[in-house]
């Protein structure tokens, strides 16, 4: 199993005392079920002020998967945990010419690991 890798808002407990995994599972109201055979990969979620944004990629069965979240000062991340199959290298597609990953300061990171995943295949 690969180490999981948390940042921003899930790398230190929060106001429950909660971080990484726990967190995650908190946030994101879903229990160990709902990753049962996945192997956490990345995880990221960042609160400015009451507004947060979360992603998520892990493989399961050979298969990349990815979950994007976000709230506004109303809600959380309940009821967002909703796993999409991504491949590789649309993800690395995206990382390069994308906007979305420079908001959540992880393009370095999350490289390094899909050209983990693909040196490995």
């Amino acid at each position: 199993m690969t180490e999981s890798v948390f940042y921003k808002d899930w790398a230190s407990p929060n106001y429950l005392g909660k971080s990484g995994l726990e967190a995650m599972l908190n946030d994101f109201e879903i229990d160990l079920e709902a990753i049962a055979g996945a192997d956490i990969l990345f995880a990221q979620y960042e609160i400015d002020g009451y507004e947060g944004s979360a992603y998520v990629l892990f493989s399961r069965d050979g298969k990349l998967f990815e979950v994007v979240g976000g709230h506004c000062s109303c809600d959380g991340l309940e009821g967002q945990w909703e796993p999409e199959e991504v491949a590789a290298e649309a993800l690395r597609h995206r990382l390069m010419s994308g906007e979305y990953f420079s908001a959540i300061n992880a393009k370095d990171t999350l490289l390094r690991i899909v050209d983990g995943l693909s040196a490995s295949n």
